[in-house]
């Protein structure tokens, strides 16, 4: 009947709009969605990049990109405890430039921030790939060299060949400038078995160095009094 076929025409419309809109509907929350997907993982991208910069700033120097102090703690406590399961020895380096301050006084900051950077390149350049190196602040480094099986004689070893690279003259604006340093040398285990006796001892050596006539390393001695023998001169 025609009012029939009126009815079923209507709801044919009816159901067809219906179906138009749930499509266009669909079709915008889907649009939505990826919309919404995509600011989420750029803004994920974006955290983990800001928590990979911080966690960058918590443990490293800002000037060097060396490991600061409280990074190279912790690695060198790490590499304690794989001495003692291994029986090899650790040798620690407290590294002091000689006349530095100098340097900023003559030339100024600027000049010694680019020496420092210098300086702390060419120092991981002479360093094994399991050596580690930090700067503690201000002209101090610390070397730990790990696995080491005749510890004086192989630190002695290192810091010789690290004070030899620094009698190479540094090139800092347009000016070559000589720099020098005084290192101390603390073994593990015979000179303490935590990092921050270690540290301590190694500083100790390092005032041992400088009494003797600085550019030179000196072994730990207890007391603080050793002879001569103990320390390097290049």
């Amino acid at each position: 009947r025609p009012e029939v076929q009126r009815v079923l025409g209507a709801a044919a419309i009816g159901t067809g709009v219906l179906m138009a809109g749930l499509l266009l509907w669909n079709r915008a929350l889907r649009r939505a969605v990826f919309q919404r997907t995509d600011a989420l993982q750029k803004e994920l991208a974006e955290r983990q990049r800001l928590e990979t910069r911080l966690r960058t700033l918590a443990e490293h120097d800002p000037l060097t990109g060396l490991m600061n102090r409280a990074a190279l703690t912790e690695a060198l406590r790490r590499s304690l405890a794989l001495a003692a399961r291994q029986k090899w020895s650790v040798a620690v380096v407290f590294i002091d430039l000689d006349k530095f301050k100098a340097v900023n006084d003559s030339m100024g900051h600027a000049a010694g921030d680019e020496l420092l950077r210098q300086i702390a390149g060419r120092l991981q350049g002479c360093l094994r790939e399991s050596d580690l190196l930090g700067r503690l602040g201000g002209d101090e480094f610390i070397v730990v060299a790990e696995a080491l099986h005749d510890g004086p004689r192989n630190a002695i070893e290192l810091t010789d060949k690290l004070l030899m690279q620094m009698k190479r003259p540094f090139l800092v604006e347009g000016r070559s400038l000589p720099m020098g340093f005084s290192a101390g040398i603390a073994i593990y285990p015979g000179d303490g078995d935590t990092p921050e006796a270690l540290v301590a001892n190694a500083d100790a050596a390092m005032y041992q160095a400088k009494e003797q006539g600085r550019f030179r390393a000196a072994l730990f001695q207890v007391g603080g009094a050793g002879p001569a023998a103990a320390g390097v001169s290049a």
